[in-house]
């Protein structure tokens, strides 16, 4: 469907994920035209479109997606994330499979311009934390992952 819709209209900034779609244009007149397309497609193979679909100014919002909000130059962790991942660093202790949490959350914030919420958040504590854990579990030092931390 999006295959034709790509070589009928020209479409040219197309992301999916799931049943995520972003579809970019700098004509909001063309969005809603490629909006309705899309009904009228989904409503043939009995599908609708979400009532929550939106056409805005990407420049000043950004595009909220995949756990990031994306703008033109830069990219950030969604708030809701970054405020979750301050909890559990806060909460971190030996009990915890600390490892697997601090580089699961660098790996996904290391993606975005996150560099100073991941030193804010990746403190001595941490990476001690962390050290100490590797070394009771036989793994080699797990901080030396953590680039420019």
């Amino acid at each position: 469907m999006i295959i034709i819709l790509k070589k009928k209209i020209g479409l040219k900034f197309y992301f999916r994920y799931c049943d995520d779609i972003v579809i970019l244009h700098k004509s909001k007149k063309r969005l809603h035209y490629i909006k309705n397309l899309l009904k009228k497609r989904l409503k043939g193979i009995k599908l609708q479109l979400k009532q929550n679909w939106q056409v805005f100014p990407v420049e000043i919002r950004g595009i909220d997606f995949l756990g990031y909000r994306m703008f033109s130059d830069y990219t950030i962790l969604r708030k809701n994330i970054a405020i979750r991942m301050k909890k559990k660093f806060r909460k971190l202790n030996e009990s915890q499979n600390v490892i697997n949490i601090v580089m699961s959350y660098y790996g996904w914030a290391n993606k975005a311009n996150c560099q100073n919420l991941l030193k804010f958040l990746i403190s001595k504590k941490i990476k001690l934390l962390m050290y100490h854990v590797a070394k009771i579990q036989g793994i080699p030092n797990p901080r030396y992952c953590i680039r420019g931390v």
